[in-house]
């Protein structure tokens, strides 16, 4: 009895591994996304700890730690440490504004990995769908051959009980 041979075989092998890479991809997406937002979290978590100490530095900018009078040049230097933290602070929110177009461009790639996934597997789908269609048509004629032969095989069989019986 001959086996079913799919003639397009090798199509669909090569579809199965554009789909399997596809989900390695959409994975890959999706781990980037994650680390992005670790990222931004820490970024944030930095924004908020300068945010902090600059409100603090603001709180304490006329206080003295010895009860004494402030000099000027202890002012001047809490004053252009201050602005170098206004200046970090800055730098920290344009950081975490930054990360957030990150996000936004992994999130795009997600959503362009997920899109190919779905158009491998639609390809996938339909090559199986037709192998399976083939497959079903070939043992139904593989059937039908054999009911064919097993009928020739009673028929000769009848035929030569006939011959036997008549001579």
């Amino acid at each position: 009895m001959l086996s079913f041979r799919y003639r397009l075989q090798t199509l669909l092998d090569q579809k199965i591994e554009a789909k399997n890479q596809a989900q390695a991809e959409v994975g890959k997406a999706l781990r980037a996304v994650d680390e992005a937002n670790r990222t931004l979290e820490e970024l944030r978590n930095k924004e908020q700890a300068l945010n902090d100490k600059k409100t603090q530095l603001r709180n304490s900018l006329f206080a003295s730690e010895s009860g004494q009078r402030l000099l000027a040049a202890d002012l001047q230097g809490r004053t252009a440490y201050l602005r170098r933290l206004d200046a970090e602070v800055e730098d920290a929110g344009a950081e975490v504004f930054g990360q957030r177009i990150v996000i936004e461009e992994c999130e795009d790639a997600v959503r362009e990995t997920r899109r190919l996934l779905a158009e491998a597997s639609r390809g996938v789908e339909v090559l199986e769908k037709h192998k399976s269609k083939l497959e079903e048509r070939f043992r139904k004629e593989q059937e039908r051959q054999e009911a064919l032969q097993m009928d020739e095989a009673a028929t000769a069989a009848f035929l030569r009980r006939q011959r036997s019986d008549a001579g």
